[in-house]
């Protein structure tokens, strides 16, 4: 294979839905994406199929020893027979969105509320903005997830409940999701290599899955373009496996399943010791440092490094 060859091996398997992906690749005839995939397999001679047709890069014809890289597309985990280790929260997540500026009730634009009887997370975000508009995550009770006839009077009371007014609140987003914990048992099979979300699901608290996805993209390119270059053998993607796997079970999974029961603690002990680490840590450069430098992941990405 010659140089220009190498050069246009890299296809990225994406949902139809999201168009940041179209706008990262277009233009580049050394990286194809496809968007609305069903299934990915291979034929006898090995050629990757998607929807049961070749991949073909633009203007190349096929390569034989194309990358196949997933970064949020669940079908190529699943027709790997990928299994996909850990488990699924009983609840759903909602997500609810309001007009209302809570900056004039002195919250903040990230806010992480702990509560024994019903947890909140509340952000400002930019949707349709400027002004944006507030979202609440909080959790939602399997009873409450079946009644969809009145999901809007649920969304009037989880906001009324987390901050009451007289005036109803305007909702202007409002849906839910189940939320696992869960960790691919291998991030590569031959030329297909997982990464993101395909690769690792994890609780939103903490917001660890887009950093922890975005560091394995970093990673992925690192390490492929090595192999792309001939300077070094398959043994970097192998490598990119250890590594990424093991911040995904280290310290993704342990933080956000550590972060979701903090949230929700009920015991009162146990609330106070936690709500005491977390003044002591602010008050303290040393400890603060400590826990910005954990849980950026900046922590995960020096312990990856040793692992070769």
């Amino acid at each position: 294979m010659d140089r220009q060859d190498r050069q246009a091996n890299l296809a990225v398997a994406e949902p139809a839905s999201d168009p940041r992906y179209r706008a990262v690749t277009a233009g580049d005839d050394h990286v194809a994406s496809r968007f609305g995939i069903r299934t990915v397999g291979t034929d006898a001679t090995g050629r990757y199929l998607i929807n049961g047709v070749p991949m073909f890069l633009r203007g190349t014809n096929y390569i034989g020893s194309l990358y196949l890289s997933a970064l949020d597309e669940t079908i190529v985990r699943k027709d790997l027979d990928i299994e996909f280790e850990g488990f699924t929260y009983g609840e759903r997540f909602m997500i609810i969105g309001s007009t209302y500026d809570f900056a004039q009730a002195g919250y903040a634009y990230r806010n992480y509320i702990s509560d024994p009887v019903e947890w909140y997370n509340l952000f400002k975000i930019s949707w349709k903005g400027p002004p944006g508009v507030y979202r609440l995550v909080v959790p939602l009770k399997l009873d409450e997830v079946l009644d969809e006839d009145r999901m809007l009077d649920i969304c009037q009371r989880k906001f009324q409940r987390f901050h009451p007014r007289a005036e109803p609140y305007e909702i202007v987003i409002h849906d839910s999701y189940v939320v696992h914990q869960r960790v691919a048992a291998t991030f590569r099979q031959g030329r297909i290599i997982l990464a993101g979300d395909s690769a690792h699901l994890n609780s939103p608290i903490g917001a660890m899955g887009m950093n922890s996805g975005i560091h394995d993209a970093v990673s992925l390119a690192t390490n492929l373009l090595r192999v792309l270059r001939g300077e070094e053998g398959e043994g970097a993607l192998d490598r990119y496996v250890r590594q990424r796997r093991h911040v995904a079970v280290k310290h993704v999974q342990t933080a956000t399943i550590a972060n979701k029961a903090n949230m929700e603690q009920r015991d009162p002990e146990t609330r106070r010791k936690y709500r005491e680490e977390m003044q002591r840590a602010a008050a303290d450069p040393v400890l603060a440092k400590q826990f910005l430098m954990r849980t950026s992941l900046i922590d995960s990405l020096r312990d990856a490094a040793g692992i070769t």
